[in-house]
């Protein structure tokens, strides 16, 4: 059975609990393309969350993009369990050198 972007969402979801955080859903009042989740822990993350197979929509890699620009943070694309928890792990134990995806 293929893993679906719920089932990558949920999974996210339960880390972030359990580590200690707490995430909601993004969405723009007057627009699209939001990234999926906002995560408070260690300071404020935003998160995309992909299948294995999923890619960014034109719309999404544009507003990605416009969002990188202004405020200087990563915004991390996650496609299954693994880069959660590599993405759980970044933001609860920093390395001095920033991985991004």
């Amino acid at each position: 059975m293929a893993i679906r972007e719920r089932d990558v969402e949920k999974y996210f979801v339960a880390k972030v609990i359990k580590a200690g955080g707490i995430t909601r859903k993004m969405q723009w009042i007057s627009g699209r393309n939001a990234p999926d989740r906002i995560v408070f822990l260690n300071g404020i993350h935003l998160a995309e969350l992909k299948s294995p197979q999923g890619e960014l929509s034109a719309g999404q890699k544009r507003e990605i993009a416009k969002l990188v620009e202004h405020s200087g943070e990563t915004i991390y694309i996650l496609h299954d369990f693994y880069e959660v928890d590599w993405f759980i792990e970044q933001i609860t134990h920093p390395t001095t050198a920033p991985i991004i995806i």
